[in-house]
């Protein structure tokens, strides 16, 4: 008989409620979803089989537990994870930066990190394998330079050469013992130097990978500190100080030793210029000289070939006019053989006769006497002035031998 306090429920009602609830267990345990940026392993209850699902999406747990690893993930050692670094100068410093580690892209690396490697979980890989890892780098990257060179000229190669080594594996290295200057006072020293070792062919020598097989990569490398003690950055500072003191003396040294060389150098070729211009004007004046004695020497040439020319044509004038003479003396000769000059007579002639006529035209007396006296021959009257005349006109022909008469049968 049931108890009056406890509700009845009827069998088949609770045979659903048994239902209902397996159902919601095997739900819960038989299917799993992969989020993008994820990856997960599931291991069988029974068999303890592991296995991976890479790409994003649903899939079948089948009852077997599944961890969750990230894709990749950023390694932060700036504040949980200090990495304490000595350089080669005995300097003691903490590097701060991060790094981007990208887990396997394959199943079978996957699970190899935890079959091979041993690593339960993404913690245990960055605390047990890359913290050590990048430790190691960060510290030999240390002992290669000074806490003054990762300062200040070397600072991009310390990130460089820390990130090559977190890659590929840290550089064999040897001990060098060298003599260095001191740059402030000039000393020279003993210091111990890590040098790289290099193999046959000049490559870099390395020691074992521990990433080496692991699928595991990095990206993203940055350091963004190097936290130096306060004492190593008041000796950096004033390393720097008075380095740059030095280096401003030596370069105002220097400035001086070129100023003076270059007042010298200034000097020189001041000189240089002025005989050169001394020597331009010499070869100047030289050659003005050379070009008015040939410029004289041609005139000189010229007119002397001009004066032989006239000398030749007034030889050559000389012989004209002298047969030209001799010719006219000889035509005259023959023309006054021939005929007397008897064209200069006529010509003469005329001209006397010419003043004749002027002088008797001109002439204001009596030519013909008023009173006339018979006394003459018969049948005559006697001009004294027409006398006259005939007198003038024989005395002429007579002088230049003229026969005025036309001889018979002329």
């Amino acid at each position: 008989m049931a108890s009056p306090n406890i509700p009845f429920i009827p069998p088949q009602k609770i045979m659903y409620i048994v239902i209902l609830v397996v159902v919601i267990f095997l739900g819960m345990s038989a299917f799993e979803t992969v989020e993008k940026g994820t990856y997960q392993i599931r291991q069988f209850p029974i068999t303890g089989t592991l296995s991976v699902k890479m790409d994003p999406g649903m899939w079948c747990q089948c009852f077997g537990s599944v961890q969750t690893w990230p894709v990749s993930t950023t390694f932060d050692f700036t504040k949980d994870h200090i990495i304490p670094t000595r350089f080669n100068d005995g300097s003691q410093s903490t590097v701060l930066g991060t790094v981007r580690v990208y887990m396997p892209k394959s199943e079978e690396k996957a699970l190899e990190i935890i079959t091979k490697h041993g690593f339960r979980s993404i913690n245990s890989v960055m605390e047990q394998l890359v913290y050590p890892h990048l430790g190691r780098v960060l510290r030999l990257t240390g002992n290669l330079m000074s806490a003054k060179e990762s300062f200040d000229e070397k600072r991009a190669d310390f990130d460089s050469m820390a990130f090559d080594q977190l890659l590929h594996g840290v550089y064999k290295t040897s001990t060098e013992d060298m003599q260095i200057t001191d740059p402030i006072t000039g000393k020279i020293t003993m210091k111990h130097f890590k040098e790289i070792l290099r193999d046959e062919n000049n490559n870099l020598r390395r020691e074992g990978n521990p990433m080496e097989g692991t699928g595991i990569s990095f990206d993203a490398f940055r350091i963004t500190a190097i936290k130096y003690p306060q004492v190593v950055e008041s000796q950096i500072e004033a390393q720097r100080k008075a380095i740059m003191e030095v280096e401003t003396a030596r370069a105002n040294a220097k400035k001086a030793e070129q100023d003076a060389k270059t007042i010298e150098m200034k000097g020189k070729a001041d000189v240089m210029q002025s005989k050169y211009e001394k020597e331009q004007e010499k070869v100047k004046a030289i050659v003005e000289a050379q070009q008015q004695k040939e410029v004289a020497e041609l005139h000189a040439a010229k007119e002397l070939a001009v004066a032989k020319l006239m000398k030749m044509a007034a030889k050559e004038e000389k012989q004209r006019q002298i047969l030209l003479g001799q010719g006219e003396s000889e035509r005259k000769k023959l023309v006054m053989k021939a005929d007397g000059a008897l064209a200069q007579k006529l010509e003469a002639w005329k001209e006397v006769n010419k003043y004749y006529a002027t002088a008797m035209k001109d002439y204001k007396g009596q030519w013909v006497p008023n009173v006339v006296m018979a006394g003459g021959q018969q049948g005559q009257n006697i001009n004294a002035a027409q006398s006259l005349l005939d007198l003038f006109m024989v005395k002429t022909a007579r002088d230049l031998s003229l026969d005025m008469t036309i001889p018979s049968g002329k």
